[in-house]
Order: C-alpha cells, then structure tokens, then sequence
C-alpha cells in the first residue's frame, strides 16, 4: 500500500503482467519489438534453437495477434528462417486451453497444449464414463489435422495445474492446505486414499503413453510428486525418491521402454474397440510400408541420425483401461485383427491372449490396464491388398456385383449399408469367385457395397471403395408420339420454341394406375452432338395418361441454327441409369433451325479492366463492366466465364441495359477470363474483348474481435456525444479510420455512433463513400446469421453515412436522406431502393467528426426473444471497392434478449449478503475489488411458450477474464427437484461446493451455470442424463438468464436449491476454493476448508437465513450443510 501505481492493462488483472499496446492491434507492429524477438538474424526465437533447443511452447497464444505467430514461424523456419536446425525442424506448440483448430492450419503452429486431452481423460478416471471419454477424444481427431494430431503435447498436468496426484485424491499430512482434512482420517482411511490416487495416475499414464500424440510428463509425476495449485505445483524435484523401490518410477520406465520398442505406439492408427461403462480399449494399427502419416521411416534420435523402417515394425496393438475392472469382458476384434492371432499383455507378464471367434475375452481389476501386442514376422499379419475394380449393376430386386482379384487373396467378404461410410453389414463370406449377386433388397433403395480380401492366414484387407446401387424394375416399353417437327425446319428466334416431343412410357403395375407413375424419372434431352452424353437435359414435364402409358413432353428454343436432335429418357433408379426413347430404327427424332432474314449482329461491348470487391474475412468478387455505344436491337447479353484450361461456361444472362456483373464464385489464386456476348432476338451475337484477372484475398490482419458487453444508452440523435450519453455502450478506442466507435441499445432501438478520424492527405481528390457496416447474429458468437427479413439475405447493414465527395480537410458532407441499405458487396449496384428501409431523416445524422445512428428493432424485424451478437465497423470505399476499414478488429457485442414472458415465481434475497456463511471473503487479486461479485439479488421464473427461462440478478456483473458467455465472476449451481425420486448427493460436477440436498426434497436436475460454455450451460438429469441449455448474459441489467426447453424439463413447479460460487476455470468442479485466509486467488473466511460450503451466497426460504443453514455442517462427523430449498408453485 501507499506504493506507485502504473496506470497499464494487466493481463488478467494482474499488474505484474503488463499488456503490450500494439497498433493496429498487432504485436508484429511493435517494430523493435518484433525484431528483437523473431526478425534479427540473433533474435530471442532463432537463438535458443542454435543454443540446442527443439522448438517452443508459447504462452498464451490465442491472445497475440495470429500474423505474429505467421511471423514467428516464417523467421524460425520459414522462407526467412534458419539456415539448419541442429536437433531436426524445430517445433511450435501453442498453449491453447480449448479448441486449437485455427492455431493448426499450417500457417503458425504445429502443435497445442492438449487440454482437451487432459480434462477428458481426468474426467474419465475419476466418473468413470468410457462413451464420454471417446466422444471427446473423437472430436479432438476430428478437428486437428493428422499431423499436428500425432505431435499432440498430450499433458495432464502442468504449472497451471494442482498435481494430478491432488486431483486423483492423494493427502498429506505436512501441508497446511490438507492438515485439516488428514486430521480427521484414520490410518487406514489416509493409506486407502493414497493408494486409490496412486492407481489412478498409473491408470492414466497407460493411456496417455498408448495413445497417439507426444506423452508429456510434467516433471516429477513420474516420482509421485504432488501439490496444490500455483505455486505449490512447481516444488522442487525430489530427487531422494529416484530409487529402485519407486513403484510409480518403475511403472513410467516400464511404459516408456513400450513406448520406444513398438512404433506401433506412436505412429500407428487409431480405432475404438470398446467404450462402455468404466472401461476404454483402443487399438493401434502398424501395417504395411507407412505409418498413419504416410510415412516410410522417421528419425527417432537427430544426434545419431537413428530411423526406424515402418516395415521392420509392423505390429498391432490394443490398449485397455478400466476404472471398474471386469469379469470376462468380451472384445469384438473381428474388424480389427484374424483369428489365430496371438497377443502379448507387457504390462502384466506377458501374459498371452489367442483371438477366437473374432474376440478376446479379458478380466480386469479394479483401476487397471493392460498393453497387448502382436507383432508381425512371428506370425502372419499382414493383411492383403483391398480388391481393385468394385462394380455394381442394379436390377429388378437384386444387385450383381464384380470386382478384380487380388494376387495373395484366397476368398472376399462383402459389405452392405444404407449410410454411406459406416454401419456395414457383411451379407456374403468365403467367397472364392469375383462376383456376387444380392437377392435380398428392396427395389428404390439405394444401397452402398463394399468387399475385403482375406490371405490364407486370415488376414481380410480394408474395404473397397464402395459403390452404390439402386435395384428397380426395368420399363416395358418406351414409344415417342408422332413429332410433326421430324426432319422438318424451325426457324430461329427468341422466344420461338419447338413443338411438344411427346414420349409414351408402360411399366406394369406402375403407369397403368391413375396419375403420374411413382418411382419414374423423365427428362427432355437437346443437342447438336450424335452423342447424347453431351446433350443439355432438363426435366420433362408429365401431361398426362394414355391407355395405361404415362405421357411425358419436353420443348426448347433452339439457339443455333443447324441440325439439332431432341427427345426424352427415363430411369427407374433415381438416374444411376437410362433408358433413351428412340424410333423402332433406333434414331432420333431431328429437326434443322434455319436463320431468319436478320444476319447483321449487334453492337460489341467493350470491357473495362476487370476488379476486385473484397470482402471481410471471405473470397473476394469479381465486378466486371462494360460499355456499348449503340444498344439498339440487342435483346439480352450474356456473361461467359473462363477458368485456368477448362472449357468456357455461361454464367448469366441479362438485360440488354445491364453494364455490370459481379461474380461470387470465384477462388483466390485462380486465373480467370470473361467475355460478354450481345445477344439480338435472332440470335446474331457479337463478342466482346476478353479480359482475365486473378483474385487475391483483402489482406487483413488477423486478429480477434473485441467483445464487449452492451449496455443501456439513451443517447440524442443529434450528431453531439453529451455527457452520460454513451457511458454504458460498448465501446473501442483508436484504430485506422476511427477514433472511436460506440454501440448501445435502450428497449426500442439500437444506437451506434462512431467518430472518425481526418481524412487522410492520399484521398484528396478522389470520390469515395463512408460506410458504416453493421451485422447481427444469433447466440453470443458471431457464428450464424440472422435473415432478419427475406431483403435481407445478407448478413451486413451498410448505412451511407457521405455522398460521392471530393476528399477535402473540411468536414464532409452528410447524406441527410436517412436511408438505410442492406449491402450485398457487388459496388454501387449493390445499392438499391428494393434494399432500403426508410428511417426518419433525424436517425441518421453526422455534425462534424461525430456519427450517430438511431435504428428501430422494429424496422430491423429482429426477434429480440433470443440473445444477439451485434458487429460494427467503418469502410471506405472508393467506386465500390473497400480501401479502408476500422477497427481491424470489429466491435463486438452482445445485445440481451428480452425478459420476458408469463412471471411464475420471484423471489428477492438480501443484498449485501455474499459471504456465505456470515465469514467468507474475496481472494485478494485486484480483479475481485469490486463489491457484489457473487451477490444474487433476485431469482425470477419466467414461462416463454416452449422454454422456461430463469432470470438471475447480481449486485455487480462484470466481465475482466472476457468469458464467452458474457460474464466472469459467479459460478450457479441450481437444484430442482420437480418429480418423484431423486439424489440427495450433489452431482459430481458441484460436489466441490461441499453440501447435501434435504431428504425431502431430492433432486431430479441439476444445472450448472458460468460464463464459459465448456463447463457453464449444462442440465444433469438424476438418471444420469446430459443436456446443453442457453446461458447468456445482460450486463446492463446485471442478469444472468437460462433458457430450458420445456422437452427437457417438463415441468418447474417443485423445490429449487439457488447457489452461488466463485468460478475458478483450474478449481475442483470449476468453483473456486475457500481457505481460513485469503489468498490472490483463493477466497477466505472458512472456519473449517474440508466441510464448510464453498457458497457465497445461497438463496434462504423465509422463516430461515442463509448463515444458518451453511453453517450446518459437522466437522467431527465430517458431514456437509443440508440446505433447505425454496418453493415453486405456479402464481
């Protein structure tokens, strides 16, 4: 105290971490900065790897501008990079808490901190739920590519953890943090808890060491060193522990002599054998000349230059662990490996297991696990080639398939589906013939075939690319109508179609019933080409019935002139195949189109270089226009397309008066050629110059967007920011053509104002427009577009804020028509009445620098029931092309639903009253300042039709930590019980709160509620169920609101327990722990740690207060709080 205070951001809060102030929101901008850490030929980045280092894991990654890190990467090892590499490429992992998608596309890091590994895996371990743990595991392999997937740094603890020992339940009785908790343990109760700990990071190290990825092992687990949080997880190594008699020690060296003997380990593939109950097996594939990366070999020692052969390793294996043990657990292999093969368990004895019957049967102990593997070159694993050539033709109720056989192969398998890529049924075994036919369908299902190989070891290949089939009856016959037109002329013109072909078409039981017969494709076929492939066919039409015929036609307007041949075809299997009608000779009916007297061809366009119309974070346009001196006589132009060497291709026709079009659909990179014909009514066409262009992407910098809570405003429109006006809006300072930039909202409307800057001395002289843009989306990520109303098919607002001006240093002229636009970036065109909701001239007005903006929810048409998120930003745009925009950044915020609906139930508690038990007090880290943090002011039920929603109301609602869902600070943990039956234990996920739930009212859901949806927006159900519901956050009304679908709890009436936490993200269950003294980031207060609620506030029934009923815990008995529920009833 009484120190000098800086006046900086701190990351987190904390002082002792200042952010850097990077303009234009990147720290590449830094320029001195930037070159003493990645640019200098000695920069911090390249000096380490020379010193010998492998790589770098960066810190916080996700909050440093992305081109930094492209930076980083290029200066490393990129084209800008070192010369050689001493130990090999170095590596770059991130440090990434969630989902590291976008950190792993090539451009920056290779590698993340694997959390989403870690927390599944402990989740695992101490619930027990194996269906979970794969769900999980699944989605990380869905989301990375393979190869940073394989170089995952798969940790489960690490300085910013406890000790996983901690986590796993492990005591002791020499620190202070579980003296209290060993007191009350007996011998036997302290051995037990130890012992259950220890099995269970030995469980933990057998998957993290057999699963793929890099296993990283925080130092010390491997010695069983444990500790609470930071700092008591960074004790020093205990190096009296490295003994021959350190049961954990032995157990790591054993796992990783495993590890590096078998690379079927590290590199092999990756397959769920079993997910059920408490116990998880995968297995692990190494078969053939590469690895699941591709690879032939790889260098296991860059000192040495030592590589393995995959083909040296080939090798299976499968890896188990089970939290509960079982009795004769049968594992399905029959997809996996042949029967015969023989496994070896290297973690117990080498204990052998043959595959009969295509499984293994296995018995497990408690907390267990087990390595199996089965090596090739003792026995015969190597499966053959999977057969070439697949066919399958498709007939009345049956399916023949052939395929091409395989040197080494003694007999096929075949594979059936109705989905495409999974759930294969084998309908056909031991086949020894390249064929089969397939009796047992349905005609006008599609189905999908596969077939393996086997050798006559038994080994069966993987599956054939599958081919699809759709068996149907064949048609009886096919007969064309007389077609007067047949060997006749037609003269050309525009709008002068043909004659009806019309084409009768019998199959039995089908066409001879009333109406067009099910089942049948018709299509109408025209061309100048004897091939028919290359024919234009579109949808015929059906006309009707004729003596149990189907009757179907099909017209055109020839645009050519020439012999042209025209008529219908038919398929009973949803196109896979044809029947072409055709006379009894096997011709087709064909016809000449001879000119008109008009052979003069209309005026040539002339167009204008091609350009670009970049777009925010997506593919640019292409605009291409064009002049024409004389448009007389052309009745439509039309624009052609070329790309790179394909052939050209129509993309529009338009009006004779059109002189612009803009192409959506293109890709960068790629050369592009354009043409426009001017077409006259005889169809005479003159052709334009060509031109080509090659688009590129709008070079942004990548970073991401501010998110900021929106607040109440009730602003005057009147282009002057009084004071208070804009006090509660979102808002952001500084960047390119802003200085700063507001958005707000009251009951009615929405309100922006932005202030930019002067106009840059490089556009005097030029035309340019300044354009607000504005986009909403629904939920609290700006991740799905709102369609306000159908004119609105985009996803931004532009609001012209200036006419078409010469840039000059005096104030610009503003637009004064009060319209607003919906933007479809294409240029100017873009903009039109069609697209415009008319605002009153006073909601759009500009006085000198200032911009303020009144829009009308109403006139938006926007469903203010669902939270929105609300993006801003400032273009300029000259002749339709963006040049400028601010903040790089967009502001982001997020615009609260309405509450509302029919009130069932409020209920008030005292303010003031966030200290739990009558003691508890913040942790002492300057972001828990502020008063109210956890103080629950009101609790409000509301009915809403189809969902419920529950309004929570704070004393103080901020967001310092930027938690996704709009706030930081409480965690809520909310009981109900409104059904029969029910748990009196807190759920797993809120037992750290440290209470018991009244017998009389046991609880039948539990919800779950923070301000970071991995943890923070889930409904437990009392048999076990799981459900995500929508939490979000209105800052200005410091609410917290959940909706629940009514399908998902039908019913509210009932007994509610309310609690409010501290969120913790590290904590047990996410809530923050309580000691007897505070601490940075532990709350204090708590006469006794091990039994006391972790509640700092609780919502009291009347006749009873909140001390009282938290202090109801037994510290002798060691039994937690009963709470006392409040009542819901309907009013």
């Amino acid at each position: 105290g009484g120190g000098e205070r800086y006046d900086y951001r701190g990351w987190w809060g904390l002082e002792s971490m200042p952010l850097l102030s990077a303009p234009e929101v990147s720290e590449l901008n830094l320029t001195s900065w930037a070159d003493y850490i990645i640019r200098d030929e000695n920069s911090i980045a390249r000096r380490w790897v020379a010193y010998g280092s492998s790589g770098w894991r960066l810190d916080v990654s996700p909050d440093v501008a992305a081109d930094f890190w492209a930076a980083f990467r290029d200066h490393l090892k990129g084209t800008a990079g070192m010369a050689s590499f001493p130990h090999g490429e170095p590596i770059m992992i991130a440090e990434n808490w969630h989902d590291a998608t976008l950190d792993l596309l090539g451009d920056t890091f290779d590698s993340t901190m694997n959390y989403r590994f870690r927390d599944a895996v402990v989740e695992f371990i101490l619930r027990g739920n194996a269906d979970i743990l794969d769900r999980t595991l699944t989605e990380v392999v869905e989301d990375y590519p393979a190869e940073a997937f394989y170089a995952m740094m798969n940790l489960i603890e690490s300085h910013d953890t406890e000790r996983i020992l901690k986590t796993f339940g492990a005591v002791e009785t020499d620190t202070f943090a579980d003296r209290e908790r060993a007191a009350g343990m007996s011998r036997e109760e302290f051995d037990k808890a130890n012992a259950v700990a220890r099995a269970r990071l030995k469980l933990m190290a057998i998957l993290k060491l057999g699963y793929p990825g890099s296993p990283t092992i925080y130092y010390g687990t491997e010695v069983g060193l444990t500790g609470h949080r930071d700092p008591d997880c960074r004790r020093t190594f205990p190096w009296e522990r490295v003994t021959e008699e350190n049961a954990i020690l032995d157990h790591y060296r054993t796992l990783g002599a495993i590890r590096n003997e078998h690379a079927v380990l590290r590199t092999g593939d990756l397959v769920t054998l079993h997910a059920q109950g408490g116990t998880y097996v995968i297995g692990r594939r190494l078969l053939g000349n590469t690895d699941a990366l591709g690879r032939s070999e790889h260098t296991i020692n860059y000192h040495t230059g030592e590589t393995v052969t995959i083909s040296d390793h080939n090798a299976l294996a499968i890896v188990v662990v089970t939290t509960t043990g079982e009795r004769e657990l049968r594992l399905d292999l029959s997809r996996f490996v042949r029967d015969g093969a023989v496994f070896s368990d290297l973690l117990n004895d080498g204990r052998e297991y043959g595959v009969a019957d295509g499984g293994i049967t296995l018995d497990l102990l408690r907390l267990s696990g087990a390595i199996l593997v089965a090596r090739h070159g003792t026995q015969d694993l190597l499966p053959p080639a999977p057969p070439r050539g697949l066919a399958a033709a498709s007939y009345d109720r049956r399916v023949e398939l052939t395929w091409e056989g395989v040197a080494d192969a003694v007999s096929y398998n075949v594979y059936r589906t109705m989905i495409i890529g999974g759930h294969y049924e084998r309908i056909a075994s031991a086949l020894t013939a390249l064929q089969f036919t397939d009796a047992e369908v349905e005609n006008m299902q599609r189905y999908f075939y596969a077939v393996t190989a086997v050798d006559a070891a038994g080994n069966e290949s993987r599956m054939t690319i599958h081919v699809a089939a759709v068996p149907s009856p064949a048609l009886d016959r096919v007969t064309i109508a007389p077609f007067a037109l047949h060997r006749g002329e037609h003269t050309i013109g525009v709008g002068n179609e043909i004659e009806s072909l019309v084409v009768a078409v019998r199959m039995a039981g089908v066409t001879d019933l009333p109406g067009r017969g099910a089942g049948i494709s018709a299509q109408f076929g025209f061309g100048q080409n004897p091939d028919p492939t290359t024919w234009t066919w579109i949808e015929a039409d059906y006309v009707g019935d004729q003596a149990g015929a189907d009757l179907y036609a099909g017209r055109f307007v020839p645009e050519q002139t020439g012999e042209w041949t025209v008529t219908l075809r038919f398929s009973t299997n949803n196109g896979m195949s044809w029947t072409i009608a055709a006379y009894p000779d096997g011709t087709w009916p064909r016809f000449t189109v001879i000119p008109t007297a008009d052979l003069t061809p209309p005026a040539v366009a002339r167009l204008a270089e091609a350009r670009l119309l970049h777009r925010h974070a997506a593919a640019s346009f292409v605009v291409v226009q064009w002049e024409i001196p004389e448009r007389a006589g052309i009745d439509h132009l039309r624009v052609l397309r070329q790309r790179e060497q394909q052939p050209w291709e129509e993309l529009a026709r338009l009006p004779a008066a059109a002189t612009s079009f803009t192409d959506r659909t293109v890709a960068h990179g790629q050369t592009y050629r354009y043409q426009v014909l001017a077409v006259d009514s005889s169809f005479n066409r003159s052709e334009s110059n060509v031109i080509s262009i090659t688009p590129d992407a709008l070079r942004l910098t990548r970073v991401s967007p501010i998110v900021s809570p929106l607040g109440e405003v009730s602003p005057t429109v009147d282009g002057t920011a009084g004071p208070g006006e804009w006090e509660k809006a979102a808002r952001f300072e500084g960047d390119g053509l802003l200085e700063a930039a507001f958005i707000g909202y009251d009951t009615h409307n929405l309100y922006l104002r932005a202030d930019p800057v002067l106009v840059p001395t490089e556009w005097l002289g030029k035309e340019y427009r300044l354009v607000l843009y504005i986009g909403f989306h629904t939920g609290a990520d700006p991740g799905t577009p709102i369609n306000a109303r159908a004119r609105f098919s985009g996803v931004e607002l532009g609001f012209p804020l200036t006419q078409l001006v010469q840039a000059r240093f005096e104030h610009i002229r503003p637009d004064g028509r009060g319209n607003v636009f919906r933007f479809l970036a294409d240029g100017m065109e873009g903009w039109s009445f069609e697209n415009q909701i008319r605002l009153q001239m006073q909601r759009i007005v500009r006085v000198g620098e200032t911009i303020e903006v009144q829009i009308p929810f109403e006139e938006l048409g926007l469903d203010r029931t669902e939270e929105m998120t609300v993006w801003m930003r400032l273009a300029v745009e000259v002749a339709g092309e963006m040049i400028g925009t601010a903040p790089l950044r967009p502001v982001i915020a997020r615009l609260p639903a309405l509450v509302g609906g029919e009130a069932i139930a409020s209920f008030t508690d005292p303010a003031g009253d966030d200290h739990g038990l009558g003691t508890l007090v913040y942790p002492t880290a300057g972001v828990f300042d502020e008063k109210g943090l956890f103080d629950l002011l009101s609790y409000t039920i509301f009915d809403q039709g189809e969902k419920w929603l529950l309004a929570f109301e704070f004393a103080s609602l901020p967001n310092p930590w930027g938690g996704p869902l709009g706030f930081s600070h409480p965690i809520l943990n909310l009981y109900l019980d409104v059904a029969p039956g029910g748990l009196t234990e807190a759920h797993p996920d809120g037992d750290a709160m440290q209470i018991r739930l009244s017998e009389a009212h046991p609880w039948d859901f539990f919800i779950k509620v923070a301000g970071w949806p991995d943890y923070g927006r889930h409904l437990f159900t009392a048999d076990g169920g799981v459900h995500l519901v929508d939490v979000s956050a209105d800052p200005a009304r410091r609410l917290v609101l959940v909706r629940i679908p009514k399908n998902v709890l039908p019913e509210i009436r009932g007994a509610h327990y309310v609690l409010v936490g501290s969120q913790d993200g590290f904590g047990p269950d996410h809530i923050r722990p309580v000691a007897r003294i505070a601490g940075e980031w532990v709350g204090g207060g708590s006469p006794a740690p091990i039994v006391a609620p972790l509640v700092y506030d609780y919502l009291a029934p009347e006749g009873y207060t909140q001390e009282g009923i938290l202090s109801g815990f037994d510290v002798a008995a060691r039994t937690f709080a009963v709470l006392v529920p409040i009542v819901v009833d309907r009013r």
